[in-house]
């Protein structure tokens, strides 16, 4: 899945891949984070209630340098701020190894980031209307008036 990530509030973000998991999509793999843990279906993450992430190897590698101190720091993902509260061993880069993910989350979150993603292309595309609805205007105006000033014989500026 693509998600638009960025790594604090003042960055704009980048197109990144991700991967939608089951809460158990970690330990059915036998894989054994790095760094921190991997999601607890026992408290609730794989239910869409906690908004947490597990970040790919090389992500973490690539954009907080390896800095242990990521744990519990926040990412956003088109738009909604997620916790980090593990990294990928090296030896996982997700089920596709030639497409590393950069960010793990719980498949039952997707409804969240989805719905806030619609929010903001609705809002997108109402601005987009009134500035086309605007343009229209003021060269509806601008015609009108190079048309009056030929008939005229006055220069309309």
């Amino acid at each position: 899945v693509s998600l638009g990530v960025a790594t604090a509030p003042a960055t704009p973000p980048t197109m990144r891949r991700g991967m939608l998991v089951t809460s158990n999509f970690f330990s059915v793999l036998g894989i054994v984070p790095s760094l921190g843990r991997t999601f607890l279906p026992e408290k609730g993450e794989g239910s869409g209630q906690d908004r947490v992430a597990v970040l790919g190897n090389d992500f973490w590698k690539s954009q907080y340098r390896g800095d242990s101190s990521v744990l519990g720091k926040t990412i956003r993902l088109n738009g909604v701020e997620f916790t980090i509260i593990g990294v990928a061993p090296e030896s996982f880069p997700g089920v596709e190894r030639f497409f590393p993910n950069s960010v793990f989350v719980p498949l039952s979150i997707w409804g969240i980031a989805i719905s806030r993603l619609r929010a903001r292309f609705r809002a997108s595309s109402r601005l987009a209307t009134f500035a086309h609805a605007m343009i229209r205007t003021r060269l509806t105006t601008a015609i009108s008036i190079v048309t009056s000033a030929s008939r005229t014989g006055r220069n309309p500026t």
